[in-house]
């Protein structure tokens, strides 16, 4: 039985936000990154546990922390936009999406190493990809030329 069958037959609370917010993660991931993040098979929050984040319950797994994360940049980067151009000045000694970003790029730096070592194997044994095939991910790859640095 699935997670949400038996909290279904508990008849337990189930926070739906956090749901449609791992589908999408999930989707997401699978067409822009050529992986499904599994997220919906994480640790469900417990809506009566007082642990909330921005958007809802939370979690205390790497799920949680990401998501918390994601929020918080989202937060700031909204933030930045209402303040306009003088933004940076409130940030003079301080990203505050940096602690955010890092927790967000161990979650997206394996997706995009892996691809990268993808490219780079499918060039040396001179194989392509139609665009078709490619995910989001790997076209962006093939788009550029020469060493770089993926940074958020």
């Amino acid at each position: 039985m699935g997670v949400l069958s038996r909290m279904a037959s508990r008849d337990e609370p189930c926070d739906v936000q956090d749901l449609f917010a791992r589908f999408t993660i999930d989707a997401a991931s699978d067409f822009l990154f050529g992986q499904n993040l599994n997220t919906l098979s994480k640790r469900l929050p417990d809506p009566s546990s007082g642990s909330q984040s921005d958007r809802g319950s939370a979690t205390d797994d790497s799920w949680g922390t990401f998501a918390q994360a994601f929020e918080a940049a989202q937060r700031i980067i909204t933030m930045r936009a209402r303040t306009g151009s003088i933004w940076p000045v409130f940030e003079l000694f301080e990203d505050k999406t940096a602690p955010h970003v890092e927790i967000i790029k161990r979650w997206l730096d394996p997706l995009v190493n892996q691809t990268l070592e993808r490219k780079a194997t499918a060039q040396k044994a001179g194989e392509w990809n139609t665009m078709e095939e490619k995910t989001f991910l790997e076209h962006l790859a093939d788009s550029i030329e020469g060493p770089f640095l993926f940074h958020l």
